[in-house]
């Protein structure tokens, strides 16, 4: 049996930044999806850039880093796969530069077998 897509989520749905500040997204569940690809489509006049942080419950009292964070240039798209498994997860993102146009929009998509 390979591997197929099985789930989608948007964890940031169109957000217009505005500033520099870390900006949180909406917590994901993930228990039994290895692996998990974060996709950016960074429609902000600014590079965005991305974190990742996981936690043993949805709570987030002590987040973990999981992975490197990457930068996503202004008016691109791209992606970074998770191998490391952590049942809940939210990207945290911010902009050295505050943008003055656009939006980002954030999914992670879980794949199991």
């Amino acid at each position: 049996m390979g591997l197929t897509l099985s789930n989608e989520e948007k964890v940031i749905d169109a957000l217009a930044v505005r500033d520099t500040s870390n900006h949180n997204s909406s917590v994901s569940e993930n228990k039994g999806f290895i692996p998990k690809s974060i996709i950016v489509h960074n429609g902000l006049n600014q590079q965005v850039s991305i974190q990742v942080e996981g936690s043993i419950d949805d709570t987030f009292n002590n987040p973990l880093t999981v992975g490197n964070s990457f930068n996503v240039a202004a008016g691109e798209d791209d992606y970074d796969t998770l191998t490391d498994y952590l049942p809940f997860l939210r990207a945290v993102i911010s902009c050295t530069v505050a943008p003055t146009t656009g939006t980002v929009t954030v999914y992670l998509a879980k794949v199991g077998g």
